[in-house]
């Protein structure tokens, strides 16, 4: 049961850590973009409301599942947790703007889920010893953030150089282009290279550092060479060389 959680929490890391980075650096132009530059107070919101996801690489429900005594102690936690944040909420609305209400509640989901973790790893006799186990949910942490670091400064330059070419893309299309269709534009193209340099750096990262197996690496290089195979850049049955 540990080792399946493990490799559960290991693929669920693959996906939220580098989430949670990329959007770290690039808030500000997610929101403005989906919404405009009317929300863009909002993005302190955004950050705090995303900081669960690190946390959500942490599996609890389907062990509760398994022992009923879990259960119980779930229950009867989760029941103590809402009568404290309905306190705290009561306090926090009269002395706390929107952004610290909502720290309110992503603090309270985060001890729920400290408490039962703890609670669950005892339960299923995890122990100290048993840590290395993590040691690919480390790595990828590590190359999330390592591949987050050049990605701001990329960024930095890829929000200054876009908007003069989603100008030029939208005068072309539209004789009197709307102000907020260049913002859009803009934006989905920061966000675009961004994610790519992003996605370039962190990808390498995983695959070289040995994050993910030889298995998971063949699953991949097959779906890649079936979609060659579909847009007839690779002839079927020539695969070899690309594995």
């Amino acid at each position: 049961m540990v080792e399946l959680t493990v490799r559960a929490m290991e693929k669920l890391s693959l996906a939220y850590f580098p989430v949670y980075i990329f959007f770290l650096i690039t808030a500000h132009t997610f929101i403005t973009t989906l919404f405009t530059q009317k929300f863009a107070e909002s993005v302190p919101i955004f950050l705090i409301n995303i900081s669960l996801l690190p946390f959500a690489v942490f599996i609890a429900d389907p062990i509760t599942r398994a022992f009923k005594s879990l259960g119980n102690y779930v229950l009867k936690m989760r029941i103590f947790i809402v009568i404290g944040l309905l306190a705290t909420l009561y306090y926090g609305i009269q002395h706390f703007d929107l952004s610290g209400m909502v720290a309110i509640v992503v603090v309270t989901a985060v001890v729920d889920r400290v408490f039962t973790t703890v609670k669950i790893y005892k339960t299923v006799g995890v122990k100290m010893s048993d840590i290395y186990l993590l040691k690919n949910v480390g790595k990828t942490a590590v190359v999330a953030i390592a591949a987050g670091i050049p990605t701001y400064f990329a960024y930095q330059q890829i929000k200054e150089i876009t908007p003069n070419l989603g100008q030029q893309i939208i005068s072309f299309i539209f004789s009197t282009p709307k102000e907020t269709f260049v913002e859009m534009l803009s934006g989905v193209f920061t966000l675009g290279f961004t994610g790519i340099f992003f996605g370039a750096i962190y990808l390498s990262g995983i695959y070289f550092w040995g994050v993910v197996t030889e298995d998971e690496k063949e699953f991949v290089h097959s779906k890649i060479a079936g979609i060659g195979k579909l847009l007839g850049i690779i002839p079927k049955g020539g695969t070899e060389d690309l594995v």
